[in-house]
């Protein structure tokens, strides 16, 4: 098992009513927030992480990071070892020559650390600003995956002839590190997604909302559509979990159940793929059973400490992550707990730092770290 970090460059008053978003925040400006992150991966690489993630967003403070690619090439340079990983970019949003171009970059940058974790998206406020249709994120998407990895490969000038994009004699320069390419992930929770995407072999990441059933049977349906495909089965899947570490189950029985609800900010509706005349933009249409295609319920706070958190002594949350390993899961990507208020950078440090010492060497024992002063 891998464990990474997720840092979703969110401000703390994204939130509606008592409920916060799926990931912490930093009761900040956007600057001081971006700094606070960028010393929480630097920290994550001392403790022996395997991965950060950082993701895009733009225009709201659900997520305020316009370009993570220029965040990780920075990144890279602050870092010596944790591999550098996009969870997502927005691909519609992007060129994807320049994409490629960027991505390459980076990992010529790093040593060879990329992890390109990218997503169709659906805020209808980014696709508005930008000028691209909902309604062919997808098929954006797909055309630009086989883009990118098309110019990372080539042994040459490269044509392409597409729907949405043709050129001729492109070369790209510099090549990224990695043979025969950096690793590609899509970001989903959409089981039409997830094996959309395994037909093509590229594993998903799923984030730390969904249930414990719900994430065993995407890991199940990718992992039989791949296979199908002629794909191998062991795909490096990332699942992302609420985890709390605490002496006893009953102190951490006790944090989950006081933790504050999440909310997807559905309220919003430019945080929702819709057309300008309110109605769901077409290949969204499983919105239309709640957001991201849950129910009302979903968020029920009942089904946290069974069934959503990994959470307890340390015996506890072993015997949690190695629940997600039989699943299929290869790497973890921890979300340090949940708070009503934003919980400051050494607390944060703090709750890395006891993960790193307690856990991760049950399942390396190479990875137990000489733990750095937070």
């Amino acid at each position: 098992m891998k464990f990474s970090t997720f840092h979703a460059f969110m401000l703390a008053d994204a939130k509606v009513g008592g409920a916060v978003t799926e990931g912490p925040g930093f009761n900040t400006s956007p600057a001081k927030a971006i700094q606070d992150e960028l010393e929480l991966i630097e920290y994550a690489d001392e403790l022996g992480y395997d991965t950060c993630w950082v993701r895009e967003h733009h225009f709201t403070q659900y997520g305020f990071l316009p370009n993570t690619m220029s965040l990780l090439a920075h990144a890279a340079a602050r870092t010596e070892r944790i591999r550098l990983g996009t969870a997502v970019v927005t691909l519609p949003l992007h060129h994807p020559i320049r994409a490629a171009e960027d991505t390459a970059l980076i990992d010529v940058l790093s040593g060879g650390r990329l992890e390109l974790g990218v997503g169709r998206g659906y805020q209808s406020i980014e696709f508005d600003a930008f000028g691209i249709p909902l309604s062919e994120a997808r098929a954006r998407t797909d055309e630009s995956i086989e883009i990118i990895k098309r110019l990372w490969t080539a042994e040459g000038p490269l044509d392409f002839e597409g729907r949405f994009f043709q050129f001729s004699g492109v070369q790209l320069q510099p090549k990224p590190l990695q043979r025969p390419h950096p690793p590609i992930h899509y970001a989903s929770i959409s089981p039409e997604s997830i094996v959309h995407y395994a037909k093509m072999g590229i594993p998903f990441i799923v984030d730390p909302t969904g249930t414990t059933g719900s994430i065993a049977k995407l890991a199940e349906a990718w992992r039989e559509t791949a296979v199908e495909s002629g794909h191998a089965p062991d795909g490096d899947l990332v699942a992302c979990r609420y985890v709390w570490l605490a002496p006893t189950d009953a102190q951490a029985r006790d944090y989950v159940e006081n933790a504050p609800g999440v909310t997807s900010l559905s309220v919003d509706p430019r945080l929702t793929p819709r057309k300008a005349d309110g109605s769901i933009a077409e290949g969204y249409e499983y919105w239309e059973r709640g957001w991201h295609g849950r129910t009302v319920d979903h968020y029920a706070a009942d089904a946290d400490w069974d069934d959503r958190w990994i959470a307890g002594d340390v015996e506890r949350v072993v015997r949690g992550i190695q629940a997600l390993e039989r699943m299929g899961y290869a790497n973890l990507c921890v979300i340090f707990g949940l708070d009503a208020a934003p919980a400051p950078v050494p607390e944060i440090k703090r709750r890395m730092a006891l993960f790193a010492r307690e856990v991760m060497p049950a399942f390396d024992p190479g990875k137990a770290p000489a733990v750095p002063r937070p």
